[in-house]
């Protein structure tokens, strides 16, 4: 089996719950992304949700990439809406880029690497949500026919 390719991919870039941010920035992150990537993507934690967090004893996040909602307009999962990191360019599971690869956070390079149990499992769930989006968009399609 061929190697996933992350250029005609994209699917660990995909929010699946909608969320505001999706990966956590550190200051390391911060110094090799630049000032101006920093100011433009880059969502820090209001003191409500660092209180919030720190008394369910989860770790506040530094700061975090954007999301933002779009449409997919090409490939197979054209017309679906998605919540993907704000960094991300092209279509999902058709071609995409990352705006700042050379220079993703950390958690971007060691999370998931092409090929991993994790990127296959992503890639899956990818395909479930386009078979379920295709069958309610072509019920959806189907008229009642007139008598």
């Amino acid at each position: 089996m061929a190697k996933p390719d992350c250029q005609q991919c994209g699917a660990c870039c995909v929010s699946p719950y909608n969320e505001e941010v999706f990966c956590d920035v550190t200051e390391t992150d911060e110094k090799t992304l630049g000032k101006a990537l920093v100011k433009r993507y880059v969502r820090y934690p209001s003191v409500v949700e660092t209180a919030s967090a720190m008394l369910s004893g989860r770790t506040p996040y530094w700061g975090a990439i954007s999301t933002r909602q779009r449409q997919i307009r090409a490939g197979p999962l054209r017309g679906v809406e998605v919540c993907a990191c704000a960094l991300l360019q092209g279509s999902v599971l058709y071609r995409v880029a990352c705006k700042v690869y050379n220079k993703r956070p950390r958690v971007c390079r060691a999370t998931i690497q092409p090929g991993d149990r994790a990127c296959l499992n992503l890639r899956g769930n990818m395909f479930e949500v386009i078979a379920e989006w295709s069958q309610g968009h072509a019920n959806r399609r189907q008229k009642p026919r007139r008598r």
